[in-house]
C-alpha cells in the first residue's frame, strides 16, 4: 500500500504526496480527471489491460471513472510521487471535451520542470499557488494536445502511432520550453526525440503552427520583456537569453516586438 505523506485540499483540485518501498502496490478508481506524477523512481500503473512505465520526471493523465493499479518498480530505493485529482469545475470546457481524445490518456509525458518543486513544504499558501499553477499547466497541455490530434490525423493513419508520436512532440515541446535560451541544433534535437529532422521539422510545424527555433525565439523574447522590467544592463539580458551580443538580441527583439528593447523599457516603466 502506497503510504500517503501528506494531503492538501485546495480551490481546483485534491493533491496526495505518497511514497512506496520497493514492490508495494495501489488499487483505486480515479474519482475524476487524475494526474499521476512520479518525482523520484519508477511506477507502473495497469489501465484497461496495458502496462504504462512512468518514470521520474513524468507523468500521466487518466479521465474519470477508470479503475488503475499502480506498483512501484523501484528495486533499491524508495518511489515517491504526487496524484492530483482535478476537480471539473476547474475546467473551462468540460472535463468529457477531452476524453475522446486516444492522444491524451494513458501515455507518460515530461513534467514541467519546477512546477512541484515547493509543493512539499506544507505550507498552505505556497500549496495553493502550487495546486493552482499546476491545473492551469494541466489545462493548457490538455489544449494541446487536442490541437494536435487533427494534423496527426494526417501523418500517421493507425492510433498507436499517432500516440507515439504525440509523445515524442510533447518531449520536444517540454526541451524547448525548458532549454530555449540555449544553443539548439534541430539535428540534435531530433536525435534526441527519435525523428529524422526533417520528419521533425515537418511534424511540428504541422501540429503546433510554427518550427521549433520559432517556439524558441517567441520564449527568449517573452523572457526578454520580463528582464527588461528590472533594472539590468540590456547586454546581461542578451546574454541571460542565449544570445552572445545584444546587437543580435536587440534585431530580433525588434522583429517580434516592433521596437527596441530600450524602446520597450521606456514605454513600460
Amino acid at each position: 500500500m502506497f503510504q500517503i505523506h501528506y494531503k492538501y485540499q485546495g480551490n481546483d483540485g485534491v493533491l496526495n504526496h505518497s511514497r512506496a518501498v520497493p514492490d508495494q502496490s495501489f488499487q483505486g478508481i480515479t474519482p475524476g480527471l487524475a494526474l499521476k506524477y512520479v518525482s523520484h523512481g519508477t511506477e507502473i500503473y495497469l489501465v484497461d489491460g496495458h502496462q504504462i512505465p512512468v518514470s521520474s520526471g513524468n507523468f500521466i493523465l487518466l479521465p474519470k471513472g477508470i479503475p488503475f493499479h499502480a506498483i512501484s518498480s523501484t528495486k533499491t530505493s524508495i518511489t515517491e510521487g504526487y496524484c492530483l485529482d482535478i476537480y471539473e469545475s476547474s475546467f473551462c470546457e468540460s472535463a468529457d471535451f477531452y476524453v475522446g481524445n486516444n492522444n491524451l490518456f494513458g501515455l507518460s509525458f515530461p513534467m514541467w520542470e519546477g512546477l512541484f518543486t515547493n509543493m512539499c513544504s506544507g505550507d498552505a499558501r505556497t500549496m495553493l499557488n502550487g495546486l493552482t499553477d499546476v491545473s492551469t499547466h494541466i489545462h493548457g497541455f490538455m489544449e494541446l494536445v487536442k490541437k494536435m490530434e487533427a494534423p496527426l490525423k494526417v501523418h500517421a493513419k493507425k492510433t498507436e502511432v499517432q500516440r507515439d508520436l504525440t509523445v515524442r512532440l510533447i518531449s520536444t515541446h517540454t526541451y524547448l520550453q525548458q532549454n530555449f535560451c540555449k544553443k539548439i541544433q534541430l539535428d540534435s534535437l531530433a536525435r534526441w526525440v527519435g525523428l529524422s529532422k526533417f520528419h521533425l521539422l515537418r511534424l511540428y510545424k504541422d501540429c503546433m503552427g510554427y518550427t521549433p527555433h520559432e517556439f524558441q525565439m517567441h520564449l527568449r523574447m517573452e523572457k526578454a520583456r520580463e528582464l527588461l522590467l528590472l533594472p539590468r544592463s540590456i547586454t546581461s539580458i542578451a546574454l541571460e537569453v542565449g544570445f552572445h551580443d545584444s546587437a543580435a538580441f536587440s534585431n530580433q527583439f525588434r522583429k517580434f516586438h516592433h521596437m527596441s528593447p530600450r524602446e520597450f523599457r521606456a514605454t513600460s516603466i
